[in-house]
C-alpha cells in the first residue's frame, strides 16, 4: 500500500512537473530559443555545450579504440586553451558527473538538444531527490509533491541553473546526503551516504565543499534530536562514524577527485585585494526581500523567487504558535540561512575563500521547500490570529514594495514585484477560502487549488523572467538548432583546412566559440576555462594585451608579431576585405585562400614547437619591463626562474621609441556615463605603435559589474579595454595595458568613461617597436638550432635537434609536473622557460627529445578508489554495515 502510495505520488509530481515545465520553458520556445546562454561571458556554449560534445567524442573514441584491440587513454589535449590536461580542466563542466556519460550516444551536431534535455532532466531529478527525502521523513504525500516542485523551480534554477548546467547537481545531491545522515543517525546502512559523497566529489569538488559544510551543520541541529543523554561521548563517536564513512566516500572517487584538486591548485583564477567586509550595500537587502516571492535577482549571485505559497509558508512559520517548541528548529534554520544571506564574510567562506558569491542559496530553496512540507497542513486550519498575522505580513511587503523599487533599481532587480505580492496576497485568499468552505487539507479540492497557485505563480514568473516584453532573458540565449555551427562556426573552419599536418597553434578573433579549438581540434591562444594552469594565465597576462579579461580568459594576442611567432602561430583568419591580404603580407603574412569572407593566412616567421636560446634573463629582470620589452627580450633571450649555470645571461637590447601623451591631471572623476574625452598623440611613422596605459585603476562607490569597459577610438578604429573595479570579485590587481595601433596615423586619441567613478591613470605614452628589427630577431631564432621532425599525439610529444654549443631549449607547450622527458634516452628535470613553457639546457651535438604525459593524481588516486573499494566489500562481508 505504501509503496502504491509513493508510486502514485511520483506519477503526479512528474505530470505537474511536465505541465510547468512546458509552461515556463514555453516563452524559450516562442522565441526560438535553446537553453545554451551565450550573453556576457557565454558560458553556455563555450565552456558547458562545448565540453559536453568533447567528452561524447572522447567517450566514444575512447570504446571504439578498446574494442579495436589498441586501447588508448588521452590525458593531455593542445586544443584545450594553449594545451592542458583534460581531465583536471574538465571536471568542472563534464568528467565525472554519471549524467554526463549519455553524451557517448549523441554526435556533436547533436549535442545541443541533448542538453537542453539534460537541464530539465536535471531539474525533474533534484524534485525526486526531495521527494525521497520528505517520504523518508514520513512527511505526507501531497505535501511532498507541492513541496517538490517549490524546491526545483526557484530563482536559482531559472537564472543560475540553467546558465551552468553542473550548477543543478547539488539540488539532487543535498537531500541524498540528508537521507544518508539520517540512516547513520538510525544505525542504517550507510551506502546512500557513502555513495552520495562520492559522486559527489567526482562531479564537482566546487560544490561538494559547500554540500559538506551543510550536511554538517544539518548533522550537528539533528544530533540533538537523537541523543538526550551522554552528549559528549555520543558527539565523539557520532563524528568518528561520520567521518569514516565521508573519507570512505572520498576514497572511491580519488580517481576522478585527487587529479581535479592538484588541478586546481595550479589555478590561474586567483584573486587579489578582494573586499571582503561584513555586509552589502542597502539596495542588496532590498532586493533580497523585495525578490523573495518576486521574480528578479537581488545581486551577488541570489535569485531567489519562491512561489507565493511557499511566501506563505514561511510566514504561518513565525505566525503560528510554537507549542512544545515544534517549530523552532525550522525557525533557527531558516534565521541561520538569513544571517548566512546577510553577512557578507559567509558569501566569501562558503565560495572557498576566493570571492564572495551566493552560489550556495540552492539550499535555502531546500530549506523553504521544507518549510511548505511541514506547514501544508497547517495552511488550511489558521486560526483567526494567525491569519490577521500572515495579512499583516503581507501588507507591510506591499506597502514595503510600492516606496522600494525606485530605490533598488530597475531590471531584473524589481520585475515584477508587485505581481509577486498580488499573487502572494491572492494565494492568502485562495487558502482562506478554502478553509472556510470546511474542506481539509487531504481534500481534492485543497490539492487542486494548491497545484494552480503554483501553476499559475510559475506562469507568471515565466512571462516576467522569459516574456519578450518583461525581463528579455531569451535574447541571452542561443538561437534553437545553431549549436553545432557556433561551436563550429566559418572562421574556425577556414583554420581547420591548412592541409598542413605539422604541429603549430593558430588564432582568430571572430569566432562566437572562445574556445573553438576544442569543437576544431585546433591549437590556438584562446582560453576560457574555470581551471587554468596559472603559469599560463600569469604569462599572457604579462604580455599587457588588451583581449585578457581574467587570468583565465583570454582572447588572441593582438597580432603582435613576436608573440605570434614565440608561441608557434602559424595560421590565422581574419576578416576579408579589399586591402587585408596586401596589408598582411607586409606584417609577414601569406594569403592562402578566401572562404565565406574569411581569408587564411599563413606566418613566414612562426617558430616550430622547439627552438632555442644562447642565454638566459631572469623572471625577476623580465618582471621589471613592460609588455612591449617582454616581447622583446623573449626574442633574445630565454627567461628563466633561476640562475643557470652553463649559459650565458642575456642583455636584451630595445630598439623602442617613446613618445609621451600629455595629461593635464592623472586622476578623473566622472559624474555621469559616456563621456569623451579627446588627448593629442603622435605617432612614429613607419612603425609599429602601441599604446602604453600604465597604472590604471577605477572606482566606485557602488558595487555591481565586475567588469567595466573604457572605449578607445581613433579615425576609422575603435577598441574596448576590460577594467575590473579595485577589490571586486575578479580583480587580479592588473594596471597596465597595450593596445596595438600598428601604423596608424591618428593625431587624436578619443576615450569615453562609460560609467561614472574614479579614474586614475599614472603614464599614457606610444611606444613604437621597428618591425624589421622584431623580423629579424625572429628569423635568427628560426635559423639558429630548431626542432625537427616534430611529432605529437595524445599524451607524447618528441623530436630531435643539433645545437654546436649550450643553448636553453623552449619547447612551447605549458610547463605541468605530468610531463615527464629523456634526451637521448637519459631522464632529465624538466625546467620552466618563458613563464610558461618547457625547456632544459642542451649541450652540443644531437639530441633525440622524447615527452611523455601523464595527469598528476591518476595513478595514486586510482589505486586509493581501489583499495576503498577493497575495503567497502570486506566491511560488507563482515556485516559491519
Amino acid at each position: 500500500m505504501r509503496e502504491n502510495k509513493k508510486l502514485k505520488s511520483g506519477l503526479i509530481y512528474t505530470a505537474l512537473f511536465a505541465v510547468i515545465s512546458c509552461i515556463v520553458f514555453y516563452p524559450m520556445y516562442q522565441s526560438g530559443k535553446s537553453l545554451i546562454w551565450v550573453s556576457m561571458a557565454g558560458d553556455g556554449l563555450s565552456q558547458h555545450l562545448n565540453s559536453l560534445a568533447y567528452w561524447g567524442e572522447y567517450l566514444r573514441s575512447f570504446f571504439s579504440n578498446l574494442f579495436a584491440g589498441h586501447p588508448s587513454l588521452p590525458m593531455w589535449d593542445m586544443s584545450l586553451g594553449y594545451g592542458a590536461d583534460i581531465l583536471s580542466t574538465l571536471n568542472y563542466y563534464a568528467i565525472g558527473d554519471p549524467l554526463n556519460l549519455v553524451y557517448a550516444f549523441v554526435s556533436k551536431e547533436n549535442a545541443e538538444y541533448l542538453y537542453n534535455f539534460m537541464i530539465i532532466f536535471r531539474m525533474y531529478l533534484a524534485g525526486l531527490s526531495f521527494m525521497a527525502y520528505c517520504l523518508y521523513m514520513k512527511k505526507g504525500h501531497r505535501a511532498t509533491v507541492f513541496g517538490s516542485l517549490i524546491y526545483v523551480f526557484t530563482g536559482f534554477t531559472l537564472w543560475a541553473g540553467i546558465r551552468h548546467p553542473f550548477f543543478l547537481n547539488p539540488l539532487i545531491y543535498l537531500p541524498l546526503l540528508l537521507i544518508g545522515a539520517e540512516k547513520i543517525f538510525k544505525n542504517e546502512k550507510p551506502y546512500v551516504f557513502i555513495l552520495s559523497v562520492s559522486i559527489s566529489a567526482m562531479s564537482n569538488y566546487y560544490f561538494l565543499y559547500m554540500l559538506t559544510i551543510f550536511t554538517f551543520l544539518y548533522a550537528l541541529i539533528r544530533f540533538f534530536s537523537y541523543v538526550r543523554e551522554n552528549y559528549f561521548m555520543t558527539f565523539i563517536r557520532t563524528v568518528g562514524r561520520f567521518s569514516g564513512y565521508y573519507l570512505l566516500g572520498l576514497g572511491l572517487s580519488a580517481v576522478i577527485l585527487l587529479p581535479a584538486v592538484i588541478g586546481f591548485l595550479g589555478n590561474g583564477r586567483s584573486n587579489e585585494n578582494i573586499s571582503v567586509g561584513m555586509f552589502y550595500p542597502l539596495r542588496y537587502y532590498s532586493r533580497v526581500l523585495l525578490n523573495f516571492v518576486g521574480f528578479g535577482n537581488s545581486g551577488n549571485s541570489v535569485s531567489l523567487s519562491f512561489v507565493p505559497v511557499a511566501g506563505l509558508a514561511v510566514l504561518l512559520l513565525f505566525a503560528a504558535k510554537n507549542k512544545d517548541r515544534k517549530y523552532t528548529p525550522l525557525k533557527a534554520v531558516f534565521g541561520l540561512a538569513l544571517i548566512f544571506l546577510c553577512v557578507k564574510v559567509f558569501g566569501y567562506g562558503l565560495n572557498g575563500f576566493a570571492y564572495v558569491t551566493n552560489r550556495w542559496t540552492f539550499v535555502i530553496g531546500f530549506i523553504v521547500a521544507f518549510i511548505f512540507v511541514e506547514m501544508y497542513p497547517k495552511l488550511f486550519s489558521m486560526t483567526k490570529r494567525e491569519k490577521w498575522l500572515v495579512a499583516a505580513g503581507i501588507g507591510l511587503l506591499a506597502v514595503y514594495s510600492v516606496f522600494a523599487q525606485k530605490f533598488v533599481g530597475g531590471g531584473f532587480y524589481t520585475y515584477g514585484s508587485n505581481s509577486a505580492i498580488i499573487a502572494l496576497a491572492g494565494s492568502f485568499l485562495c487558502i482562506c477560502l478554502i478553509q472556510k468552505t470546511g474542506a481539509a487539507y487531504q481534500s481534492v479540492i485543497s490539492s487542486v487549488m494548491i497545484a494552480l497557485l503554483i501553476i499559475g505563480s510559475l506562469g507568471i514568473h515565466s512571462y516576467y523572467r522569459f516574456g519578450p516584453k518583461k525581463g528579455k532573458y531569451t535574447k541571452d540565449f542561443l538561437d534553437s538548432g545553431t549549436g553545432y555551427e557556433s561551436l563550429l562556426d566559418d572562421s574556425a573552419k577556414v583554420l581547420q583546412n591548412t592541409g598542413d599536418p605539422g604541429v603549430f597553434r593558430v588564432n582568430t578573433n571572430q569566432s562566437l566559440n572562445h574556445n573553438y579549438g576544442q569543437a576544431a581540434d585546433l591549437n590556438t591562444v584562446n582560453n576560457y576555462y574555470s581551471v587554468t594552469n596559472g603559469n599560463v594565465g600569469k604569462t599572457v597576462e604579462s604580455f599587457q594585451t588588451l583581449n585578457l579579461t581574467y587570468l583565465f580568459k583570454f582572447k588572441g594576442l593582438d597580432h603582435r608579431t613576436g608573440l605570434y611567432g614565440l608561441n608557434g602561430v602559424k595560421y590565422i583568419s581574419v576578416k576579408y576585405s579589399k586591402n587585408a591580404s596586401k596589408a598582411w603580407k607586409k606584417k609577414g603574412f601569406d594569403p592562402i585562400s578566401i572562404k565565406n569572407g574569411r581569408l587564411l593566412l599563413k606566418n613566414r616567421y612562426a617558430l616550430p614547437f622547439g627552438y632555442s636560446y644562447d642565454s638566459y634573463i631572469t623572471a625577476d629582470e623580465y618582471k621589471e619591463l613592460n609588455g612591449i620589452e617582454r616581447e622583446q627580450a623573449m626574442l633574445q633571450s630565454a627567461v628563466l626562474d633561476e640562475k643557470e649555470q652553463g649559459i650565458r645571461r642575456g642583455d636584451p637590447q630595445f630598439s623602442i621609441t617613446e613618445r609621451n601623451i600629455s595629461l593635464e591631471k592623472k586622476s578623473i572623476k566622472i559624474k555621469k556615463g559616456h563621456q569623451m574625452y579627446q588627448l593629442p598623440i603622435h605617432m612614429v611613422p613607419g612603425k609599429d605603435n602601441y599604446l602604453y596605459i600604465k597604472g590604471l585603476e577605477y572606482e566606485n562607490n557602488r558595487e555591481g559589474k565586475n567588469t567595466y569597459f573604457i572605449t578607445l577610438s581613433g579615425q576609422g578604429w575603435r577598441q574596448k579595454l576590460r577594467i575590473q573595479q579595485k577589490g571586486s570579485n575578479y580583480s587580479f590587481g592588473r594596471k597596465d595595458y597595450i593596445l596595438h595601433l600598428g601604423r596608424l596615423k591618428d593625431k587624436t586619441l578619443s576615450i569615453i568613461f562609460n560609467k561614472r567613478g574614479k579614474y586614475k591613470v599614472d603614464n599614457l605614452k606610444i611606444l613604437a617597436v621597428s618591425q624589421d628589427k622584431t623580423l629579424h630577431q625572429l628569423i635568427r631564432l628560426k635559423d639558429n638550432s630548431v626542432m625537427k621532425e616534430i611529432s605529437y599525439k595524445d599524451n607524447d610529444f618528441s623530436g630531435k635537434i643539433s645545437v654546436k654549443e649550450n643553448r636553453m631549449l623552449c619547447i612551447p607547450i605549458p610547463y605541468s609536473s605530468g610531463w615527464k622527458a629523456q634526451d637521448n634516452g637519459r631522464d632529465l628535470k624538466i625546467k620552466k622557460v618563458n613563464g610558461m613553457y618547457m625547456g632544459w639546457l642542451l649541450t652540443p651535438g644531437e639530441h633525440k627529445i622524447q615527452m611523455t604525459y601523464r595527469t598528476p593524481g591518476l595513478v595514486p588516486g586510482a589505486a586509493v578508489s581501489i583499495l576503498t573499494l577493497g575495503l567497502l566489500l570486506v566491511l560488507r562481508k563482515r556485516r559491519r554495515f
